[in-house]
């Protein structure tokens, strides 16, 4: 029914691995970061692993609340494909990047590979985006998908989107959600 992505995946195991490899993997991880944080190298560290042919996962603080910060270009992708699903053709829709509008929202960097007054396909700006990080591609995108429909996109996979999508916190588990439906579609 979906060409670029299933709605959601079929089932969740909510039970962590029992499998001696995902335990000891567990040991070392777990290990890695009393070091680390013994060495001051961190202070907080939240993990979560998941075999997305068979289920098993571990977590260590999974469900700790980070702010996602520029992993947002994640579910930008998503609902930009899913979009595609819903309106063949929009991924090959041209649009003009206003350095004005983009500066509203956040300074350019200097690294942006997109230039103002240029026009790029959406399909374009999706592979600027996830490929070279480019922050004005992704901000181009929410403007062209509007926030409203990237939060849908984000409440379907279960993240709280309470507020603004600036505002958005999210755990590593909870995030896993947006590999978990790429993997699968």
């Amino acid at each position: 029914c979906y060409t670029y992505i299933n709605p959601l995946l079929e089932c969740d195991n909510y039970h962590p691995s029992p499998l001696n490899s995902v335990a000891q993997m567990q040991q070392k991880v777990v290990s890695y970061i009393n070091t680390a944080k013994g060495q001051s190298k961190a202070t907080f560290i939240s993990v979560y692993f998941r075999d997305l042919n068979f289920g098993p996962w571990m977590g260590i603080d999974e469900r700790e609340k980070f702010s996602p910060a520029n992993l947002l270009r994640v579910p930008v992708m998503i609902a930009a494909l899913k979009k595609e699903d819903a309106q063949p053709g929009f991924l090959k829709q041209h649009v003009k990047y206003d350095s004005r509008i983009t500066k509203a929202v956040d300074p350019p960097s200097s690294s942006s590979l997109i230039k103002p007054g240029a026009k790029y396909t959406i399909e374009d700006l999706v592979n600027r985006m996830i490929l070279n990080s480019d922050y004005e591609a992704k901000a181009l995108l929410e403007q062209h998908l509007d926030a409203g429909f990237v939060m849908t996109v984000m409440s379907d996979i279960g993240i709280n989107t309470t507020g603004n999508i600036d505002s958005i916190v999210v755990s590593v588990r909870d995030y896993s959600g947006f590999f978990r439906l790429l993997y699968n579609a």
